[in-house]
Parts: C-alpha cells; structure tokens; sequence
C-alpha cells in the first residue's frame, strides 16, 4: 500500500508556518506512522512508529546506507561523522565512540546537566514573577547547546553558546535548503550563500582551535570531556587515532544534535 504522499510545496509551507518539529508532528497526526514528501526526483519517507525505525535502524540497517540520496546533509553540515557515515568507516567509528555514550559514561556530564537546569528554571522564576514571557523553543535550544558544549570542549560561556548555537543552526537550515534542490550553488555570491560561508569558517576554526588548544597542552591537564576522549581514542586494530578531518567532523556532528532537525 503506497503511503500518503505530502507535495513539496505543502510541505515547505507547513515548515515555514509550524517549524519542523511541530509540522512533522501535525502530519503525523493526520497521515499516520508512515507517509512520503515528494521533492522533484526525489522521495522522503517518514517512518513515524518506533517498529517501522527499528525495522530501519536495526533489524534491517544494512538496507539501508544512511545519507545516500541527500548527500548535501553530508557535504554542507557534518561530513564523514558518524551519524553521516556508512560501511567500513561507519563501524570502525561507532566502535571507537561507544564507549563514550554508555549509561556509566554519560553519569560523567550529569552535574552539568543538573546545574544548567537549575540554572534555567530559577531564570524562569525570575520571568514568572515579573509576568514576563519564554520562547520554550529557544530556551530548551539554548539549553541544550550549553550542555552539549560543556560535555564536549568543557566551554560554557553565554557567548560561546549562542554564537555556537546560531552558526550551527544556519549550517543545518542551508543544508535541509540544499537538500531539497531551492539553493544556488555555493559560488553564487547570494546572501545566504554567503552566510553559510561566514558560518562555517567559524565552526571550523573554532573547533579546529579548540583542538590545536587542547594538543598543546599536557595530557595530563586535559579536561575529562567528549573531545579528550575522541583525541585518546585508539582504533584496536590498527592503534591509529582520528584523523583531524574526522575529529572535526565528529565534533560538529555532536555539536549539532543540539538542533532540533537534527537532534530529534
């Protein structure tokens, strides 16, 4: 049985009304635990149920090569990290990275967890009491990003997070715009185009600085987070650590999960 199909337009209109999230949402509520977006050529399928991800995700994975057809995902925002990766480099990465996402691994980053809550909802008493408003939306993005940059380059200043959560945000709009064919290439001089461009450099930079930071230091120094750990990781078989490319690449793909097209 075909699934219900949403046409591009309908889909772009919604997104734009409702934001991601809360269209996909509205679609499935309407359509079911499986429908399709058709953008030209091409076809997204949302699989909605958890017995229809699993299906996908795990009972079936070799089926499916993640990131095959929407290449701009990949070229455009997280390169070869491992949520973009397949086959061999896939395996070998996710071996590397386990470790660092098991319950007992992740008990390390709750006090920073804790104390952002804490944080937030002493801000939003502060809010209540004078009647002033909260975009959840942001807050919880916002959030999110602290927390995410604390657990990997051990950084949390409000700056940082909100320069660093704005530039990812911009990479993962011009990627999702990429991937449905309504950008000009990248060397058309086009505003967002150049936007893009202005954003990138400065995640790169900066967690390619971050990275030579950390190389100059003494081991024994580094900080006890994501990025000490993939710069100690060790492939079993070969005893090589992660190229930079990849480091990089991994980095940004984590920091990204803190979007929430991306997070979800």
């Amino acid at each position: 049985m075909k699934p219900p199909t949403i046409g591009v337009l309908s889909f772009l209109a919604g997104v734009r009304r409702e934001g991601f999230l809360a269209f996909i949402g509205s679609v499935w509520r309407e359509h079911g635990d499986v429908f399709q977006v058709r953008i030209g050529r091409k076809t997204m399928l949302f699989a909605m149920h958890p017995d229809a991800v699993a299906h996908v995700s795990v009972d079936n994975r070799d089926n499916y090569a993640k990131l095959e057809t929407y290449d701009a995902v990949r070229d455009y925002l997280i390169g070869e990290g491992l949520v973009a990766s397949n086959g061999e480099l896939w395996r070998r990465q996710r071996k590397l990275m386990a470790p660092f996402f098991t319950p007992k691994s992740i008990t390390t980053y709750a006090a920073v967890m804790i104390r952002d809550a804490e944080t937030l909802g002493e801000r939003w008493e502060g809010l209540a009491t004078e009647g002033g408003e909260v975009e959840i939306a942001e807050e919880m993005t916002l959030v999110t990003a602290s927390i995410i940059l604390q657990a990997m380059f051990s950084t949390q200043t409000v700056e940082a997070v909100r320069q660093m959560k704005e530039a990812v945000e911009t990479m993962v709009a011009y990627a999702n715009r990429r991937m449905v064919g309504f950008v000009p290439p990248l060397w058309v001089p086009t505003p967002f185009n150049q936007r893009y461009k202005r954003v990138r450099k400065l995640v790169y930079d900066t967690i390619s600085g971050l990275i030579a930071e950390r190389r100059a230091t003494p081991e024994a120094d580094w900080p006890d987070d994501l990025l000490s750990r993939l710069m100690n990781a060790r492939d079993e078989e070969t005893g090589e650590p992660m190229t930079e490319l990849l480091l990089r690449d991994e980095s940004i793909t984590i920091c990204s999960t803190s979007t929430p097209r991306v997070g979800a």
